[in-house]
């Protein structure tokens, strides 16, 4: 009896000390509390029919990478289902009236992310935030564009505060086909390793940079 006593004590502390735990801990090491922030799911608006799930993709992505570099708590879909149904979608897309917003006290912050592009385009030698993965030939590439609507909502006090709204733009070169090659392993594990699939992982990180930039105390 003893020794299970142990052992589930010892399971406990290593658990509690993994990175997966503190992921969902409200805390930093130091006992000093993280920024909370309200994480929307991504709003479609593109009407995009190259990917069946993409919103739900992204949605999923920035959360999961938000929690594994654990400088913000982000509370659950399941935590802040009260507070999204007190807004609609239309109060949460406004920018003129924030006042509905404080529905999500007592978090910190407000994310909402909109998804105005996901198409495959003609490559442009002078595009805005261009990235090359090594093997493809610029006379032989296409580009996957994606721009996403950064609003971030500062509701620590009595007063909702708009503190960043922007356009984050990435466009991943692809080569002949892959646009195409890549969308065929849609939802499988497979996928993410598509040259679609890490043109999306990149996108991921530079929306959760500008996030995590502009969350904190």
């Amino acid at each position: 009896m003893i020794a299970y006593v142990l052992m589930f004590v010892l399971c406990f502390i290593s658990a509690c000390g993994s990175p997966q735990y503190s992921d969902f801990f409200p805390y930093h090491n130091d006992g000093t509390p993280k920024p909370s922030v309200a994480l929307l799911p991504v709003f479609d608006k593109t009407k995009t029919v190259a990917m069946n799930n993409v919103s739900q993709d992204l949605s999923q992505k920035i959360r999961l990478e938000l929690m594994h570099h654990s400088k913000l708590y982000i509370p659950t879909a399941a935590q802040l289902k009260q507070q999204q149904l007190s807004c609609s979608q239309d109060d949460l897309l406004n920018s003129k009236d924030l006042m509905p917003f404080l529905h999500f006290q007592p978090e910190h912050f407000v994310v909402v992310l909109e998804l105005v592009e996901f198409e495959q385009k003609p490559y442009k030698k002078n595009a805005v935030n261009l990235i090359y993965p090594p093997h493809v030939r610029r006379d032989e590439a296409s580009m996957l564009s994606m721009k996403m609507r950064l609003k971030i909502v500062d509701i620590r006090g009595q007063e909702p505060k708009l503190i960043r709204q922007e356009i984050i733009p990435t466009n991943y070169v692809l080569a002949t086909g892959e646009f195409e090659d890549s969308l065929e392993k849609e939802g499988t594990d497979a996928f993410q390793i598509t040259p679609v699939g890490k043109g999306i992982q990149r996108f991921v990180q530079n929306v959760v940079e500008k996030i995590e930039k502009n969350s904190c105390f």
